[in-house]
């Protein structure tokens, strides 16, 4: 049975809509893509029409991730020892919840245990993701309307490692970083031998390329 799948990427300038298909033989093949700007700059609610729009536009169907970057994402790592399920929820319930007191806001989660060695210490290493609700709802709701099965969201750092993992050539021993740089934000991801080793976005991106260059070279930014 054939699986699809469509990512939306909501950035500070364009949304990104890309509709994937997997045959029998395990092959992924883009069927629908599509890039439009945001006008007037990202907002909120004019992100999240202008997403609603592009979905609609590309024609994209069935299940579906919005990919998170900037400000309102948080990523970050703890080290846990190696205990069972139910303790390792308890623990990341109990680090989410003080991670979203310090944020100050409503915020939605989750976790991943890495498959990372620390000879070290011996304890496990775990990725927490969390956004604000705030900036999450919004987009989610967008894409219900416009006919997705919206899955939730995740980190576009993610996106683009398991991208990598399921399309890259894969050597034994090989490292390999994954860097996607935005109009205002970078996502980069590190991997080794196939896993994840480290994702985080960053503030930054080609915004700073192109004032350094205006500046620099005494022209506009459009120029």
């Amino acid at each position: 049975m054939a699986v699809s799948g469509t990512g939306v990427s909501i950035g500070s300038r364009t949304v990104r809509v890309l509709q994937v298909k997997r045959d029998k033989a395990g092959s992924w093949a883009v069927e629908r893509a599509l890039i439009t700007p945001i006008e007037g700059g990202e907002s909120g609610s004019r992100a999240a029409a202008e997403a609603r729009a592009a979905v609609t536009s590309a024609q994209a169907k069935g299940r579906a991730l919005v990919g998170l970057s900037g400000k309102d994402l948080i990523v970050r790592y703890t080290q846990v020892p190696p205990v069972p399920d139910w303790r390792l929820a308890m623990l990341m319930d109990f680090e989410i919840q003080e991670v979203s007191e310090q944020s100050g806001g409503d915020v939605s989660a989750a976790y991943k245990l890495l498959d990372v060695d620390d000879t070290t210490s011996g304890d496990n290493v775990v990725l927490v993701a969390l956004v604000k609700n705030a900036y999450l709802a919004p987009r989610l709701a967008a894409l219900q309307a416009a006919g997705l099965n919206v899955l939730g969201g995740a980190p576009r750092a993610l996106g683009a490692y398991w991208a990598y993992k399921e399309n890259g050539h894969l050597r034994f021993d090989e490292t390999v970083v994954i860097v996607h740089i935005g109009h205002e934000n970078t996502d980069v991801a590190i991997s080794r031998n196939g896993h994840l080793l480290f994702a985080r976005n960053v503030s930054g991106g080609s915004k700073l390329f192109t004032d350094a260059l205006a500046q620099n070279m005494r022209v506009n930014a459009a120029t």
